[in-house]
């Protein structure tokens, strides 16, 4: 795993080559945090699959992460995104967007549940998560 102590040397490397963030054996596992997290995810962009809107892509908002998974809500009326997003289903190139960068990467719905109570009665909670690379 790359430091901050890597990065700050290199700046100060007498030898005139540009500093680089990542070396040339850096990967994006070697970025990612001990404990497999990755950066804050605030959105994801899925493709439905489903009519009426298969084909079209739509942005999600995060409520909530862990880890690899993120949690998206969906009202009762997003019909094509709740049969699109259903348990077990694999998306090759998914748009994840972080305050600090947009990657794309393969992932999967590992849940999805129902609230059951509360102001968001009757909406879906759905988990993706990202596959490792």
């Amino acid at each position: 795993m790359m430091s901050h102590e890597l990065f700050i040397d290199e700046l100060e490397k007498p030898d005139g080559t540009e500093p680089s963030l990542l070396n040339s054996s850096s990967s994006a596992d070697d970025i990612e945090q001990d404990d497999e997290e990755l950066l804050a995810i605030s959105n994801v962009v899925v493709e439905v699959k489903n009519p009426p809107l298969r084909g079209s892509t739509e942005e999600l908002e995060v409520v909530a992460q862990s880890g690899k998974t993120v949690t998206i809500a969906l009202s009762p009326t997003q019909n094509s995104l709740i049969r699109t997003l259903k348990l077990g289903s694999r998306f090759p190139q998914t748009q994840f967007f972080s305050p600090v960068a947009v990657f794309r990467a393969p992932c999967f719905v590992s849940n999805v549940s129902r609230v059951g109570n509360g102001p968001e009665h009757e909406s879906y909670l759905v988990d993706i998560t990202v596959e490792s690379g």
